[in-house]
């Protein structure tokens, strides 16, 4: 399905990234995986290995998404990896600060925005100008979240800054679809992550939110990845600027603000 396309992921060594990782090499692509430090990714490569994927067709760049220049530093190595230019940016990489409104810190605000909105928006910058000066297309994936329509108690930074990467999203899709350039998100509620189960793993807090979500249970990494995988093939040329939901079905029943 992506045999011969290059792909890169940010936060791609771990959670769902990693699952992401994983899934697009199955699908042939190559994936440059970028992180901010090695561990992740050299802990990832036995698994890739035992799962026979090929982990030659894999590349480790360093990352701060706090950095300007240094995400710009990022991707210039990566495209050139890459031959170039890379066919898939999936800006997987994301934080979340839990804290009541009037408790939050400037300081959690800014991180959380700089790694969820204006990193992407700078990978895009970097990626999309390649793109369209190669005059083949692309496609890019930004990882948004039911939290991007619904208010969840103690996560301001969090939902403000996914409702931005919608917002952005769109933008990006009028300006680029022309280019042949899809972009889309993914939208999933609670996946069972190291960064979600620390945020929801009591049940007095996860309890309430599975009860209303209709499949009655939790995400799963791969279940994301799956998603970003269809966003980036050619099934989905006619995806512009939306959001896949990969909810189980939680905005069907209403907000689950309170919880």
């Amino acid at each position: 399905m992506l045999a011969d396309k290059a792909a890169i992921v940010t936060g791609g060594s771990a959670g769902i990234g990693a699952s992401i990782t994983e899934a697009l090499l199955r699908a042939g692509a190559s994936v440059a995986v970028l992180a901010r430090s090695r561990s992740k990714f050299d802990g990832l490569l036995p698994v890739l290995e035992e799962k026979k994927l090929p982990v030659d067709k894999t590349h480790f760049i360093p990352i701060d998404l706090s950095s300007t220049d240094d995400i710009r530093r990022a991707a210039v190595e990566a495209n050139d990896w890459a031959g170039g230019c890379a066919d898939i940016l999936v800006n997987n990489a994301g934080v979340a600060t839990i804290a009541p409104i009037l408790e939050a810190t400037i300081e959690d605000w800014d991180w959380t925005m700089n790694v969820n909105v204006r990193a992407p928006f700078i990978m895009a910058q970097e990626c999309a100008k390649r793109m369209i000066a190669r005059g083949k297309g692309g496609k890019i994936v930004n990882t948004s979240s039911t939290a991007s329509r619904f208010a969840l108690h103690d996560h301001a930074a969090y939902c403000t800054s996914k409702a931005a990467i919608n917002g952005l999203t769109k933008v990006m899709s009028a300006e680029w679809s022309k280019h042949d350039i899809n972009c889309n998100t993914i939208g999933p509620t609670i996946v069972l992550t190291d960064m979600c189960t620390k945020a929801w793993g009591k049940p007095e807090k996860g309890d309430p939110m599975v009860d209303r979500t209709p499949l009655g249970r939790f995400a799963e990494p791969w279940e994301m990845a799956h998603g970003v995988v269809y966003l980036v093939s050619p099934s989905s040329i006619q995806m512009c600027g939306q959001m896949l939901l990969l909810d189980g079905g939680i905005t069907t029943t209403g907000t689950p603000c309170g919880v």
